[in-house]
């Protein structure tokens, strides 16, 4: 499902007249904080705070299957020690790759840790919420990224990702807590 299935076609050719979309498709080695938070804002003041966030989320998850097609290879996602690992594995040492990965591209301190039933997908100076103020966990890109990933490297299974603090609600750091039982 694209983000067209989800906001239809007439409204897929409004967004490419925005120029937070058009910047944010040219972006290839750093992503800003305004550029980040404003396109968010955007979406959210267009379609309304659920939908926008909704479209961010897929964006998420389109994103993180795009970053793994085209540097699979760099990330080590092709090599046959990571593809014949058992999926479980696979989970953490791809996370830990791509907070590694995203780290350079938003410019903020993404990393993973792991307790008994979670791993943590841990944010500091998230782009996605920059001077943004909410009451509730606001960045669904990054939900959609965790969830796009978990899913290319579980096989298509589908896992629980939850953000559990977030700066833009008042958080120190945005946390995402990912259940490690796939949703059967």
């Amino acid at each position: 499902m694209g983000i067209r299935d989800v906001v239809g076609g007439a409204e897929v050719n409004r967004l490419r007249t925005f120029p937070e979309v058009a910047e944010f498709a040219r972006v290839t080695d750093h992503l800003t904080p305004p550029l980040a938070s404003g396109l968010q804002r955007r979406l959210e003041n267009e379609f309304t705070p659920a939908a926008g966030r909704g479209i961010c989320q897929r964006a998420g998850e389109a994103v993180a299957l795009e970053l793994i097609r085209q540097n699979g290879e760099a990330l080590g996602f092709n090599a046959f020690i990571f593809r014949s690992q058992p999926w479980r594995k696979r989970l953490r040492t791809g996370l830990e790759r791509l907070a590694a990965h995203c780290s350079d591209w938003f410019g903020s301190e993404v990393s993973v840790r792991s307790d008994e039933d979670c791993l943590i997908w841990h944010v500091a100076n998230c782009p996605w919420c920059w001077q943004r103020h909410a009451e509730n966990a606001i960045c669904t890109f990054f939900t959609g990224f965790v969830v796009g990933y978990l899913g290319f490297a579980s096989g298509g299974r589908f896992f629980r990702v939850n953000e559990t603090t977030c700066c833009g609600s008042g958080g120190e750091s945005c946390e995402f807590e990912i259940i490690k039982r796939p949703l059967e």
